[in-house]
């Protein structure tokens, strides 16, 4: 689920990892991934390819100017009394316009917005992944409708924003801050007939480490209680057989000092897994089979690793996910 780059684009940063400073990969990264965005960011894949028709030097960023002002229709969708239209250029700030019938209910500015989700998906051809209008996201039996944003960020930030079509009048319910999750989703995973949003909590970006080596994990989200919240039963795994963890613990071990200074990303990658399916307590005693004996620090490492955990925007609900394991 994590966020996706062109193999070349993969290879140079992989590269720029091993070689340059932290501050000098970000902005590479950063770098490589506008310019793959900004290429082209429409509804329709026909015109994806076009990017003199749809971008030129005049093209700029006017805040002033209304939605949709004279910007150009880049998708339109249709549902019942509903219709939703998005736009862009020569303004490079898009907007959104919802309406019923034929008046404008809902209007946003913004720089890329995608009927159905991620603005993302056209580009890579996974038009699949976008959530048709109408379809019910919360479960609550009304037609909804998303859609995705992209703020214009490097890597960041990507929005879902989630509308009931109500029959009397629209409903915004929420929006859904999917950070550097470029492919997240609605998809009904346990095939129950109700749909899950598919994510990355990205608490752990850039910590200790530089972004491409960052622990993202999975996240599942689901309606309930007037918001998404963690899919508790589709989280929890059981845990990896220790002799699994053993030899990890080994090969983590092995790694120390190797890229990053302590502890490489894969022993606080390791135990953040652990955690996000449930296994709080198996992570801590993982946690000491992988610290060297003969190396200080740990006391201070895991604090801190407990400290930015605590930051995560899903703690309460990995707090519920792992019992009296994680306080």
């Amino acid at each position: 689920m994590r966020s996706t780059l062109k193999p070349a684009a993969r290879r140079i940063l992989q590269l720029a990892s091993r070689f340059l400073p932290n501050v000098y990969r970000a902005a590479l990264f950063g770098l490589l991934l506008v310019a793959l965005r900004t290429h082209a960011q429409t509804n329709n894949p026909a015109q994806a390819g076009k990017s003199k028709a749809t971008q030129n030097s005049e093209d700029s960023a006017d805040e002033r100017e209304p939605c949709p002002g004279k910007r150009r229709k880049t998708g339109e969708a249709s549902f019942r009394e509903y219709t939703v239209r998005t736009y862009r250029y020569p303004n490079l700030l898009g907007c959104v316009v919802i309406s019923r019938d034929g008046k404008p209910v809902y209007k946003r500015v913004g720089m890329v917005f995608q009927i159905g989700g991620s603005p993302d998906f056209p580009l890579e051809g996974k038009k699949d992944l976008l959530t048709p209008m109408g379809r019910d996201v919360t479960g609550l039996g009304l037609p909804d409708l998303v859609i995705g944003e992209w703020t214009g960020g490097a890597h960041c930030c990507f929005l879902s924003h989630i509308f009931e079509l109500g029959p009397k009048k629209l409903r915004r319910v929420a929006t859904i801050n999917a950070e550097h999750s470029d492919r997240a989703h609605f998809e009904d995973i346990d095939h129950d007939g109700q749909l899950e949003f598919l994510m990355n909590d990205w608490t752990f970006a850039y910590w200790h480490t530089g972004f491409m080596q960052s622990p993202a994990p999975d996240l599942i989200l689901r309606f309930r209680d007037g918001k998404f919240r963690l899919a508790l039963d589709l989280m929890r795994k059981p845990s990896p057989k220790d002799e699994v963890l053993a030899h990890l613990a080994n090969d983590i071990a092995a790694k120390w000092d190797s890229f990053e200074q302590g502890p490489p990303h894969e022993f606080w990658g390791e135990i953040l897994d652990l955690i996000y399916s449930g296994n709080a307590g198996r992570a801590w005693k993982f946690a000491e089979q992988c610290w060297p004996r003969e190396k200080d620090g740990k006391q201070e490492f895991m604090r801190d690793f407990r400290n930015q955990l605590g930051q995560s925007p899903h703690w309460e609900g990995l707090r519920e996910l792992n019992g009296p394991d994680l306080k």
